[in-house]
């Protein structure tokens, strides 16, 4: 494997430029990792599952710091994303009922009940409510 060579006067001013438009950053934070979690969750709107996307290595780059913060500061289980849902519902001590604002009940019953799955929108707005990266739903 041969090391790229690189100008860097001239990168570190495209970076500049880059990281203006989109913050990336390490997260060294709570703060960072929420504003973290944002920037992937708009990456995900604009990326969606496509691989040829132009941003795609920048949304795998967010996604995988999130990730590591994830793992290193939230124990959250590995499993099904219904019974992750499940997990967090508990661990917050919160009813199917006050998730109204982001799925419907019925909706969320089933998808507790393992008769529906976690949609991509619902899964971004489970992210937000939970302050946790949306992969862990999909």
């Amino acid at each position: 494997m041969s090391v790229t060579v690189f100008d860097s006067k001239r990168a570190a001013e495209r970076w500049s430029e880059f990281s203006r438009e989109l913050p990336v950053r390490p997260i060294r934070s709570d703060a960072d990792y929420e504003q973290m979690v944002a920037l992937m969750n708009q990456l995900l709107d604009v990326v969606g599952e496509d691989e040829t996307h132009p941003l795609a290595t920048v949304l795998a780059l967010v996604g995988d710091q999130v990730e590591g913060y994830d793992s290193d500061h939230f124990t959250i289980p590995s499993g099904e994303p219904r019974e992750i849902l499940r997990f967090l519902l508990e661990q917050n001590g919160l009813k199917q009922s006050e998730l109204s604002d982001v799925i419907a009940q019925p909706n969320l019953s089933a998808i507790l009940n393992g008769h529906r799955a976690i949609s991509r929108d619902v899964a971004k707005a489970l992210a937000r409510r939970f302050k946790v990266a949306v992969d862990v739903f999909l």
